[in-house]
């Protein structure tokens, strides 16, 4: 990795008590990086439905302009930061910038009109002049937009594990539209790959099994001791009954194949009771409107019912997404999450990756798209096994060492002589010298492979110049 994984602080924001008016409740519930928000403090902020309506069809029937999405954006950060809470959030987030941590905001929304909305973007304009795309919090590397379901006991934190199983179920049925899953199917492979090539002689801690048509049978005989589910296919959020006040009550489903391939149905309720029992850790949902929930019910879309089951982590998408978008998302979300990152970080990166490969900005709106629901205390879901880590520190830390401090080179002076290339066995050699003079003729060599005889491709050359900088560049 090219970065070292963040670590995040929380920021736990709270909506509650809609009234008939469209005001609501708004507080930060304990200790913020910034500081604390009494009970006496909460404040008052207002949802208007008919203002948002037009804005939210248009966002997911990707018609909303780059300057639309902005404001879309600023509309919701003000129900979302009002007042005390905004100051708090913009105290917090300098205090975690300064100690180079990010700031994870989680998000407890009760009222089921408010967790509807599309918090992912939320727009805060970082500095006064033009306003610019790249200023929705979703988009920022040091900020998180997590949900947060309050139901049953907070998880603790979570071990590593000695191995790894990845199930990976991509269904596309006949009687639906075609979605291109091989590619699906090569992002997961290759960040499977790319986190085995990382364990080394530790691969095999890692097994990944794909299910190339995803029926209920095979799905139950995979998912035993399962880590982590991903689903790429049709998510529907179908009305299924009226409820007593006359409204439709809707059911979200992903659709699994039947042995002749046809669309099967496989109710939210019945997928989270199979993954509650197989132990899995981490949920990605890569299927259309598997994140929506409606005001009928509070837990009839997919990844809420999976929370609602105590999944530590589920990744869902709430509007329809390209096939290109959830490859990119796929493939940089399975590098950093099986590679010790947490995983809000990693859906943070995926977010980028979308946004940068599209030359629509911030109007490719599919960025905004995957929602996180997070019940692990610190996000990191899969620390890797101290055999791993152990590993990984020897993989990364050098075979050989020469440091020195020289004040005056006269001659050849050489800090380490390797006779055996192959004890190296692949890895760095690394040289930290400070030299103050170089006579002429002189000559500093940090390490000689192979010996005073040694393959010649490995020697220093001869000496041009008495010029320091000039031989200390050539070591």
């Amino acid at each position: 990795m090219a970065d070292d994984p963040l670590t995040f602080e929380d920021f736990n924001l709270e909506m509650t008590d809609l009234q008939e008016d469209g005001t609501f409740t708004v507080r930060v519930i304990g200790q913020a990086p910034g500081g604390e928000m009494r009970a006496d403090q909460a404040e008052t902020a207002t949802y208007d439905a008919d203002a948002f309506e037009t804005s939210l069809r248009k966002l997911e029937a990707r018609r909303l302009k780059e300057n639309e999405m902005i404001e879309l954006g600023e509309a919701l950060a003000e129900m979302m930061l009002p007042g005390r809470v905004g100051e708090l959030f913009e105290d917090s987030l300098k205090v975690v910038e300064n100690a180079g941590k990010g700031l994870r905001v989680r998000l407890r929304v009760g009222p089921l009109e408010l967790a509807a909305l599309p918090w992912e973007y939320v727009y805060q304009q970082k500095t006064p002049g033009e306003k610019v795309g790249h200023d929705f919090l979703a988009l920022r590397e040091n900020v998180s937009i997590t949900r947060y379901e309050t139901t049953g006991a907070p998880l603790q934190p979570l071990e590593g594990r000695e191995k790894l199983r990845i199930v990976a179920a991509l269904a596309s049925p006949l009687d639906q539209d075609i979605l291109n899953l091989e590619k699906d199917k090569e992002a997961i492979q290759e960040a499977v790959g790319k986190l085995k090539s990382q364990l080394g002689e530790a691969q095999d801690q890692v097994e990944s099994v794909v299910l190339e048509q995803a029926t209920r049978d095979a799905l139950l005989n995979a998912l035993d001791s399962a880590d982590i589910f991903h689903f790429s296919g049709h998510g529907i959020f179908e009305g299924t009954e009226m409820t007593a006040e006359g409204k439709l009550l809707k059911k979200g489903r992903i659709l699994l194949e039947t042995a002749e391939a046809k669309s099967d149905r496989f109710d939210s309720g019945q997928l989270a009771t199979v993954l509650r029992g197989a132990g899995v850790r981490l949920v990605v949902l890569g299927a259309c409107e598997s994140a929506a929930r409606d005001e009928g019910g509070a837990w009839t879309g997919v990844a809420p019912a999976l929370v609602r089951e105590e999944v530590p982590a589920v990744v869902a998408m709430q509007f329809k997404v390209l096939d290109k978008n959830a490859i990119h998302f796929i493939a940089h979300l399975y590098t950093r999450v099986l590679g010790g990152y947490t995983v809000d970080e990693a859906v943070a990166h995926a977010r980028r990756a979308i946004f940068v490969q599209s030359d629509k900005g911030a109007a490719e709106r599919d960025w905004g798209v995957p929602v996180l629901y997070l019940r692990a205390p610190d996000g990191l879901l899969f620390p890797l096994p101290e055999a791993a880590e152990g590993e990984a520190a020897e993989a990364e830390s050098p075979a050989v060492l020469v440091q020195r401090q020289l004040g005056k080179v006269r001659g050849v002076v050489i800090g380490a002589d390797i006779a055996d290339l192959d004890a190296l066995s692949g890895r760095r050699v690394e040289v930290r010298d400070t030299i103050d003079v170089v006579e002429a003729g002189g000559h500093a060599t940090g390490v000689r492979i192979g010996g005073p005889s040694g393959d010649p491709r490995t020697q220093p050359p001869p000496p041009e110049s008495n010029d320091a900088d000039a031989d200390e560049e050539s070591e």
